[in-house]
């Protein structure tokens, strides 16, 4: 029965934003990300950039000498929340992230890169 109840609330919230509302708040923090993104030496984006064509996921390659698999470990060892795919680092918020979580993960690969 617990679970039930979790799943009850869960549906609620969706509801309560609707899959527009949630749609529109998808892209206007991964727009967000994106533009922070791309303004790291190094980075480049690999992910569509017109919202038709866009999704969730944010990816990014980097350019050699960086090893993305290295930032990858040191993003983690940092408390990201980030995957590596196919030697790209992959970003997937979703509608309960902010714009400010945004920044925060965008500034934190921008040191780890800097570091590396």
């Amino acid at each position: 029965m617990p679970g039930l109840w979790g799943l009850q609330e869960a549906i609620g919230t969706l509801m309560e934003f609707g899959p527009d509302g949630i749609e529109a708040h998808i892209l206007a923090i991964t727009a967000r990300l994106m533009e922070r993104l791309s303004r790291i030496d190094g980075v480049e984006l690999f992910s569509p950039v017109a919202d038709e064509d866009r999704a969730g996921i944010v990816t990014v390659s980097l350019a050699p000498p960086l090893s993305a698999r290295t930032v990858f470990e040191r993003l983690l060892g940092r408390g990201a929340t980030i995957a590596l795919r196919d030697g790209m680092l992959r970003y997937s918020p979703h509608f309960y992230n902010t714009i400010g979580e945004m920044d925060a993960v965008a500034e934190m690969t921008e040191e780890v890169i800097r570091e590396t």
